[in-house]
C-alpha cells in the first residue's frame, strides 16, 4: 500500500547545527495491520510519520500511495487515503462532535445531508460515541475526544489511519479502549502507529519498525495478543525511585528521585496549629486529592491484561468512497458564515479594534484625498473650456511683426478680427475670471467663489454679437459684458441655487478684475460660445498698459487736456540731457506723438512760474513797486520809502497774492501728478479747491480775506485778516480728512515715480494694438514674453496664415506661434504632471492602508492557527483555505473599508448636492466613486491575503508546531 524509497529530511541543512532527521529511510508497508513505528523521543518516527502522512516536506526520496507519487498531489492522496489521529486530538472546539466528524466525510466530496448524517452517526457508534454528537471537545474527557478523533478517522473508511501517539494523553483504561479501536481497524485497514510505549507495541502491533536517530534500525514481524500489563502514566511508585529521610523532632521529610542541582527551599510555619507551607523552589507541583497523579507504594507488578471486552468496529455502513472532489470543506455559504463571525462576532482584542476603526478611517482619508485630486481629472474634462479656441498668441518683438498684425486686420484671407497687446507671459495660457455674489459686497475666499478661465477683449467686438440679457452698450470703466459660455460655467459650478440663468448673471461683482478703484460688474450676457470677458476699450488699455510696466499714462486722468498726436513728458529729474524737447517728435511704443509740454517733477512755484510764465512772474515782482509810486509822490517816497511799503504791503497783500498766484491752480495739477499728496487729491478728485490754501502762505489770512472780500466787496488789511482770522479752513482740513481719508487710501496710485508720457485719450487707444519702437531709455521696457492676442473669426485660415508668415522664424526657448492646440496640450500637461504627483502620496496613503488590513489579517489568522492547522491536517487543500480566507477578506473589506467609503461618499454626495462649488476642492463623480472603490477593494483584499499566502506555504505540520509553540 505504501511504498518509501531513500527518503531523506534536514534540518537546518548546509548549517553546523544540520540534523539529519530522516536518514535514507526506504520501507514496504502491508496493507493492513498495526505497523508500528516505534523508538526513543526525538529519533525522527514522527517526523517519517508526518512526512508518509503528507504533513510534513522532506527532501529528497519518494512515498508512492496506492501505486500513485505523494508530492505529485498531496492534497489528493491525503483525503483518498489516509485518516488521522493526534495525541493531541486536534478537534475543533468551536465545533460539535458532529461537525468535527462531519467535516472529514465533506473533505471527500459528499454534500448529501442523509449520506453525511448516516455516515458520521456510524462513526460515532463504532467508537461509542453517538450520544455525546452535540458536544463540544471542551466538555469531554481525554480518552472521549479520542475516541472522536478516531471517528473522524474512520468515517470516510480510509485505507490507510496514521495514529501519532495516541494514547500518549491517556489513562490505562482508555488506553486499552483506544488501541483495541485501532485493533480492530487494522483488521482491515492499515493502521501506521508512532509510539514509544513498548507493552502497547509487543500486545498490539503486527510490524515494529525500530528507528534510532533517522535510520530504521530493524524491522519485526510480531505475533499479537501476548499477556501485557499497561502501567498508569499518571501513576508514581515511590518503591522504584531511591529514598532520602530528613528528620527531627518536630519535621521528617522523604525525598525520592535523583539528588536536585540545587537545595530545595520549603518555609513551613506553624500558626496555632494551622501549618503554612512557602516554597521558594520553582517548578514544584502541589499533590492533592483532585491532582491526575498519583503516589503508591512500592514497585509495579505486571499483571495479565485478562478478560477486558475489546471492542467492535462495523464498517459496513461506511463503505469506500470514491469521490473526485476531495479536500473542499468550505462552500461560499460557509466561507460568508465564517468570515462575519471570525471578523465581527469573535471576541476581539483591543489592538484588533483598533486596526479595523483605521481601516474605516483609512479609507475616509483615501476618498478625500482622491477627490481633492480629482479637480484634475476635472480640468482635463474641461480643458476645452480651459482656453479660448479662437485665440493666437504671436511673439511680438519688433515694428515689423506689429505692422503685419495691424493690416491683417483689414486682409479677409488671414481671418482676423481683432489683435491687441498681451506683456503679461502668463495670460497667454490662462488668464483667471472669478464672481462673488449678486450683493454689493463680492466674496474673497477662493473655496467659495465661482471661477472660470478667460480672456478679456474689448467692447468693440460686442457690435457683431446677438444679447441674451442685459445691455452691451454705453459701459462705463468697471461695467463688463460675459459670453453666455462663461455663465454656463458659472451657472454649472454655482453655490447658490438663485444663480440658475443668465438674468441671475446681471449685477454679479468680480472679485479679481478690478479696473482703477474698484471691482467690475456684470451688466449684460451675448451669445458666444467663447469664454470671454468683454471690458470697455479705455479700461482694458488701462489694464494692458499696467501689465506692460511702460510708464504711458491718460493724460485726461491729471487733468490735462492733449489733442491727438500731443504728449506731455513728465521729467523726473528736470533738465537732463537726453530729455526730448518741446515740439519734438517721439515715439510712443511705436505711436508717434508731438511733445507738446515738459512737466519737471520736484520744481518749486517761482521756478515753474518763472519758467512758463515769465511775464506774470515779472509784474509780480514789481506790484508793491507800482502801488507805491501810483499812492505816494516821489518826494514822500524818497524820504519815507520803507515807511510807505510796509503800509502798501498791509493794504494790498491778499491783491498780490492774487496776482501770484494766478496760475497755482495750474502748477498743482502737474504736481498731482507726480505727488500722493492727500491734499491734492482732495482738491482734484473731490474738488474741494478750499485746500489750494494749504500750500499758500498765510492759508489762514487769505482765506478769512477772500470771505471778507466777498461780503463787503473788498479785502481787508494783512494787519486786520491776521488779527481777526478764524480757524474754518483748519477745520474744514479737519472734517474732510476724517471723510475721505481712507477712500484715498484705497484709490491713491502713489503719483507717477519715473520719467514718463501722458498721451492723448485717441492714441491711448491705439496701444491696445501696437507694439513697436519706445523713444528714450526709460520707456524701453522690454517684457519677458511680449505677445499680441490675435482673434480669429476662421481658425483654420488664421493658423495658415500665421504659419506663412511666421513659420519660418526659430527663436530659442520661445514659441513665435501659440495655437489653440498648444494651449490645450499646456494644460493637459499641467494638469497630468498635478496627477502624477498626488498618484504618488495617494500611493503611499494606500499602502499604509495595506500594512494596516496585513496586520488585521496576519493578528486574526494567529488567534485561529490551531484551527487552521487542525483543518490543514485533515485534508482542506490551500485552494480551498484561500478561498475562505478570501471570502473572510472581502467580509472584513465590506465592514470596514467599504463602509468607510460609503460614508464619506454620501457625506460628499451631500454636501456638493448642498453646495456644487466644492467641485473647485472636490471632484467626486460617479466614475470617481467607482474608481475608489475598486483600488480600495482589491488593494485591501490583496494585501490581506498576504498573511494567508505566507502561512499556507507551510506544510500542516509547521502551521501546528507553531500552535504548540
Amino acid at each position: 500500500m505504501i511504498k518509501i524509497e531513500s527518503l531523506n529530511k534536514y534540518y537546518n541543512k548546509g548549517s553546523q547545527n544540520e540534523i539529519h532527521v530522516i536518514d535514507n529511510v526506504s520501507l514496504q508497508l502491508p496493507e493492513s495491520g498495526i505497523v508500528a513505528i516505534y523508538g526513543k523521543s526525538g529519533c525522527g518516527k514522527t517526523t517519517l510519520l508526518n512526512a508518509i502522512g503528507g504533513l510534513d516536506s522532506y527532501d529528497s526520496g519518494s512515498i508512492c500511495i496506492g501505486g500513485e507519487k505523494l508530492d505529485k498531489n498531496i492534497d489528493l492522496l491525503r483525503n483518498k487515503y489516509i485518516g488521522y489521529i493526534f495525541q493531541n486530538y486536534y478537534l475543533n472546539k468551536k465545533e460539535t462532535v458532529y461537525e468535527n466528524v462531519a467535516n472529514a466525510i465533506k473533505l471527500c466530496g459528499i454534500t448529501d445531508i442523509n449520506i453525511i448524517d448516516q455516515r458520521v452517526i456510524s462513526a460515532l457508534k463504532n467508537v461509542g460515541m453517538d450520544k455525546y454528537k452535540n458536544r463540544y471537545p471542551d466538555t469531554l474527557s481525554g480518552g472521549q475526544q479520542q475516541r472522536v478523533a478516531i471517528a473522524r478517522a474512520i468515517v470516510k473508511n480510509p485505507r490507510i489511519i496514521l495514529a501519532d501517539e495516541p494514547t500518549g494523553n491517556l489513562d490505562e483504561k482508555n488506553t486499552v479502549m483506544i488501541m483495541d479501536l485501532l485493533k480492530e481497524i487494522g483488521k482491515s485497514h492499515l493502521v501506521l502507529l508512532v509510539t514509544h510505549e513498548e507493552n502497547i507495541v509487543q500486545y498490539y502491533c503486527n510490524q515494529i519498525i525500530n528507528i534510532s536517530d533517522g535510520k530504521i534500525v530493524e524491522v519485526v514481524e510480531n505475533i499479537v495478543g501476548k499477556d501485557v500489563s499497561i502501567k498508569n502514566k499518571s501513576d508514581i511508585y515511590l518503591g522504584e525511585l531511591e529514598k532520602s529521610t530528613f528528620a527531627n523532632e518536630k519535621v521528617q521529610i522523604d525525598y525520592y528521585g535523583e539528588k536536585p542541582d540545587e537545595p530545595i527551599k520549603l518555609k513551613i510555619v506553624n500558626d496555632n496549629g494551622n501549618f503554612l507551607i512557602r516554597i521558594d523552589t520553582p517548578k514544584i507541583k502541589i499533590i492533592d486529592g483532585k491532582s491526575e497523579i498519583k503516589l503508591k507504594e512500592g514497585v509495579f507488578k505486571e499483571a495479565k491484561l485478562e478478560n477486558h471486552i475489546e471492542s467492535h468496529i462495523d464498517m459496513t455502513n461506511l463503505p469506500p468512497i470514491d469521490g473526485d472532489n476531495y479536500g473542499k470543506l468550505y462552500t461560499l455559504k460557509d466561507a460568508i458564515k465564517y468570515g462575519f463571525r471570525n471578523n465581527f462576532v469573535r471576541k476581539k482584542r483591543r489592538s484588533e479594534r483598533n486596526l479595523h476603526v483605521c481601516l474605516i478611517l483609512f479609507a475616509i482619508v483615501i476618498v478625500v484625498f482622491f477627490a481633492s485630486f480629482g479637480t484634475s481629472f476635472k480640468n482635463i474634462e474641461d480643458a476645452r473650456d480651459s482656453y479660448n479656441q479662437n485665440v493666437f498668441y504671436v511673439y511680438n518683438d519688433n515694428k515689423e511683426t506689429n505692422k503685419k498684425l495691424n493690416d491683417a486686420l483689414n486682409d479677409p484671407n488671414s481671418g482676423i478680427d481683432y489683435i491687441q497687446m498681451n506683456y503679461n507671459s502668463k495670460k497667454v495660457y490662462e488668464s483667471h475670471f472669478e464672481i462673488g455674489s449678486f450683493e454689493t459686497a463680492s466674496l474673497t475666499s477662493n473655496n467659495t467663489n465661482l471661477f472660470t478661465n478667460t480672456i478679456y477683449l474689448s467692447n468693440r467686438l460686442l457690435d457683431d454679437l446677438e444679447l441674451l440679457e442685459g445691455r452691451k452698450t454705453n459701459l462705463s470703466k468697471n461695467e463688463i459684458v460675459i459670453s453666455s459660455k462663461v455663465a454656463e460655467i458659472l451657472i454649472d459650478k454655482s453655490y447658490i441655487s438663485s444663480i440658475n440663468n443668465y438674468s441671475n448673471m446681471i449685477g454679479l461683482m468680480c472679485s479679481t478684475l478690478r479696473i482703477g478703484d474698484n471691482d467690475t460688474t456684470v451688466v449684460g450676457v451675448v451669445e458666444s460660445s467663447e469664454p470671454v470677458i468683454y471690458v470697455d476699450e479705455f479700461a482694458l488699455t488701462e489694464m494692458i498698459i499696467k501689465d506692460s510696466g511702460m510708464n504711458i499714462y491718460l493724460a485726461s486722468d491729471y487733468e490735462k487736456d492733449l489733442k491727438e498726436g500731443e504728449a506731455i513728458f513728465i521729467s523726473y529729474r528736470a533738465n537732463k540731457e537726453d530729455d526730448p524737447k518741446k515740439g519734438s517728435k517721439v515715439l510712443v511704443n511705436g505711436v508717434e506723438v508731438e511733445v507738446k509740454d515738459i512737466i519737471y517733477a520736484n520744481i518749486n512755484y517761482e521756478n515753474w512760474l518763472q519758467a512758463n510764465y515769465k511775464d506774470k512772474y515779472d509784474y509780480a515782482q514789481g506790484y508793491y513797486e507800482m502801488k507805491l509810486e501810483e499812492e505816494y509822490s516821489s518826494d514822500e517816497i524818497l524820504n519815507k520809502k520803507e515807511e510807505l511799503l510796509k503800509k502798501i504791503h498791509n493794504k494790498y497783500y491778499f491783491d498780490y497774492m492774487d496776482l501770484y498766484y494766478e496760475c497755482y491752480y495750474e502748477y498743482l495739477k502737474n504736481e498731482y501728478i507726480y505727488t500722493n499728496s492727500f491734499n491734492l487729491w482732495c482738491i482734484f478728485k473731490k474738488g474741494l479747491k478750499e485746500f489750494i490754501y494749504q500750500y499758500i502762505p498765510d492759508k489762514e489770512a487769505y482765506y478769512y480775506a477772500k470771505e471778507y472780500k466777498s461780503e463787503f466787496g473788498e479785502y481787508p488789511t494783512f494787519e486786520e485778516a491776521t488779527n481777526n482770522h478764524k480757524n474754518k479752513l483748519e477745520s474744514l482740513f479737519s472734517i474732510n480728512e476724517k471723510l475721505y481719508f481712507s477712500e484715498y487710501e484705497k484709490t491713491n496710485n502713489g503719483g507717477i515715480r519715473s520719467d514718463s508720457y501722458l498721451i492723448s485719450d485717441e492714441d491711448y487707444i491705439k496701444l491696445l494694438t501696437m507694439y513697436g519702437e519706445i523713444d528714450r531709455t526709460v520707456l524701453s521696457y522690454t517684457p519677458d514674453d511680449p505677445y499680441m492676442l490675435v482673434h480669429s473669426k476662421d481658425v483654420k485660415l488664421t493658423e495658415k496664415w500665421l504659419e506663412n508668415e511666421f513659420g519660418d522664424i526659430i527663436l530659442e526657448d520661445i514659441d513665435v506661434i501659440v495655437t489653440p492646440s498648444d494651449m490645450y496640450d499646456y494644460f493637459i500637461e499641467n494638469y497630468v504632471m498635478k496627477i502624477n504627483s498626488n498618484i504618488i502620496t495617494l500611493v503611499v496613503l494606500i499602502g499604509i492602508m495595506c500594512v494596516c488590513m496585513y496586520f488585521v489579517m496576519k493578528s486574526s489568522l494567529m488567534s485561529r492557527i490551531k484551527e487552521i492547522g487542525i483543518y490543514r491536517a485533515i485534508g482542506v487543500t490551500k485552494k480551498n483555505f484561500l478561498f475562505m480566507l478570501l471570502i473572510e477578506n472581502m467580509v472584513l473589506v465590506l465592514g470596514t473599508v467599504v463602509l468607510g467609503h460609503f460614508l464619506i461618499s454620501g457625506f460628499l454626495y451631500i454636501t456638493r448636492s448642498i453646495s456644487p462649488s466644492l467641485d473647485v476642492i472636490l471632484y467626486y463623480p460617479w466614475y470617481s466613486f467607482v474608481l475608489s472603490l475598486i483600488i480600495l477593494v482589491i488593494a485591501s483584499i490583496m494585501s490581506g491575503l498576504i498573511p494567508s499566502f505566507i502561512l499556507l506555504q507551510k506544510t500542516p505540520s509547521q502551521i501546528l508546531s507553531k500552535y504548540d509553540i
